[in-house]
């Protein structure tokens, strides 16, 4: 029992190296309500010109990208956010409860996008934007119905921040630019990345599944 609880625990180490890494990123288009004359959630990307779309969320405020443009983005898995990989994101001052805070306001804006509520959705990203710059720069863009918004989904975000962990946000992703320069594109929230082919990955895979496989027919047998 305890060899196919190791063979299962390589198993899932793989699964999650074959799900992040670096990823080519091309911006499309915006997708989302333009509040406060900014686009906000969702932004639609290729990733790896796989052909599929992706909706992701900016968290800043303070880059500017185009229709088009493509970069080279390190991604990182929310579960495997911790004290050390937090330094290398776009934001590290936000520490790993700013960044859960953030990813616990992605998922709502999301969900409410989902349910065909996009001014909530933009709001929200808003509330991601102030959170993430550490700032009010949404009152000098919003109507005070909507700051008020904001301010209410930002405050309920601090509230539950102490509370988020890591684990509570399997799939979700943080897509940093390699160029973190102030010239260089913004950081995004997404979902899972396309599966990387990478042999050395897919060799381990393999060979735990075989294994896996063998193991198992003998218990049976």
């Amino acid at each position: 029992m305890k060899k196919i609880a190791l063979l299962v625990g390589l198993l899932v180490s793989c699964v999650g190296l074959a799900s992040a890494g670096t990823f080519s990123l091309q911006f499309n288009q915006g997708q989302g309500n333009n509040l406060g004359g900014e686009y906000t959630y969702p932004y639609q990307f290729s990733i790896n010109g796989d052909g599929n779309t992706y909706n992701l969320m900016c968290d800043s405020f303070d880059h500017h990208i185009s229709n088009g443009e493509q970069w080279t983005a390190n991604a990182l898995l929310v579960t495997n956010l911790n004290a050390s990989n937090v330094k290398g994101l776009q934001y590290p001052n936000a520490g790993v409860t700013g960044y859960l805070e953030a990813a616990y306001l992605f998922n709502e804006a999301v969900t409410a996008f989902n349910k065909g509520n996009g001014q909530v959705a933009s709001q929200i990203n808003w509330a991601v934007w102030d959170l993430m710059m550490g700032s009010t720069i949404s009152g000098s863009h919003l109507s005070s119905a909507d700051e008020l918004a904001v301010e209410g989904y930002l405050n309920g975000a601090i509230a539950f921040g102490p509370g988020l962990k890591p684990r509570e946000f399997v799939g979700d992703v943080i897509y940093t630019p390699t160029d973190l320069s102030a010239n260089g594109p913004q950081e995004f929230f997404g979902f899972t990345p396309p599966v990387l082919s990478e042999p050395s990955t897919l060799t381990v895979l393999g060979s735990g599944l075989f294994a896996f496989g063998i193991l198992i027919r003998r218990r049976l047998q």
